[in-house]
């Protein structure tokens, strides 16, 4: 009979070396092998790329890469531009710059992050020339974006390129038409803009007239004789100007409180709707504005309209038109 027991480690080392180490390992032994390879090249790869780091930031730091011979470029590689001691290289091809050092030799930026980091990119003369320098400049694909974004100028742009493609007309036409519903969108909007107005007028009066209605003493008495009436205090407690406010603030507090009280009422009524969904009176007032020009001109795209008249301040002149 043939026993099943497992050999001693003794008889095994002897069968290996009766072998001459010509030993089949078993499957168990052959996965154990490969994991100890796989991690220990995992090991080295991540030390080399650690060196490969530390040299990259020694060289940044150094300014090596400004005084070192040319760099190696790959293939479709721009040559770098040494400026102030850092390397600058032109064009979006930065990971395929290289850095030379005497005593480390060519680094790959792709290599690590330190090196990316250490290179520096700057535009090309033919990049420059092709920026847009005006929102008529500007592709379609860019506008639109701008535009979703509540960016005016651009919802006005793209307003005009959607007359341009309805009525088949060029672009200064286009803007003459827009100018004209420009004119049309701002026709009651002094109405619209009465409170604000009233507003503005109201706060800097109560912020110019607050200090002297309650520390300069002739128009503290003077308000006093008109609309108060109360008993004036003696002349030795009214010798300095917050004396004199002690005395005012006995009718200037509540009138001041129960105001300041109802704007931050208001202030959190308004914050609740805005949770809600509810209208404000600004947005009541632009969602009125624009669904009304969208009405006046039913030709043109409703929301290329509506987004026009919404984008546009309350407060802003009209635009002129840039030829």
């Amino acid at each position: 009979s043939h026993s099943k027991a497992r050999p001693s480690p003794a008889c095994s080392r002897a069968v290996v070396a009766a072998c001459g180490n010509r030993c089949v390992p078993s499957p168990a032994a052959a996965r154990r092998s490969l994991v100890h390879t796989r991690c220990s090249t995992a090991a080295a790869m991540m030390a080399l790329r650690r060196s490969v780091g530390q040299a990259a930031r020694l060289a940044a730091v150094r300014g090596i890469a400004a005084s070192a011979p040319e760099s190696v470029p790959s293939r479709g590689a721009r040559p770098a531009v040494h400026h102030r001691g850092r390397a600058f290289v032109p064009g979006p091809q930065r990971r395929s710059a290289l850095c030379l050092d005497s005593r480390v030799g060519p680094l790959d930026v792709s290599l690590g992050d330190q090196v990316e980091r250490a290179a520096r990119t700057v535009p090309s003369i033919v990049e420059a020339k092709s920026m847009p320098f005006d929102i008529s400049h500007v592709s379609n694909d860019a506008l639109y974006i701008l535009a979703e974004m509540g960016q005016h100028d651009a919802c006005w742009e793209r307003l005009v390129r959607n007359v341009m493609a309805v009525d088949e007309v060029d672009w200064v036409t286009a803007c003459d038409k827009v100018s004209d519903i420009d004119r049309v969108d701002r026709q009651y909007l002094w109405l619209a803009t009465l409170p604000y107005k009233v507003g503005i007028f109201t706060g800097l009066t109560c912020t110019l007239g607050a200090l002297p209605m309650v520390f300069h003493r002739p128009t503290v008495e003077a308000f006093n004789e008109i609309y108060v009436t109360t008993d004036v205090p003696e002349e030795k407690d009214l010798e300095t100007a917050l004396e004199v406010g002690n005395w005012a603030w006995n009718w200037m507090e509540p009138p001041m409180g129960t105001i300041g009280f109802m704007i931050l009422s208001m202030q959190l009524v308004r914050a609740q709707m805005q949770n809600m969904g509810w209208k404000p009176y600004t947005h009541l007032v632009k969602s009125y504005r624009a669904d009304r020009l969208a009405r006046l001109y039913p030709q043109y795209n409703a929301d290329v309209v509506r987004e026009f008249s919404q984008s546009m301040p309350l407060g802003r002149a009209a635009r002129p038109n840039l030829v």
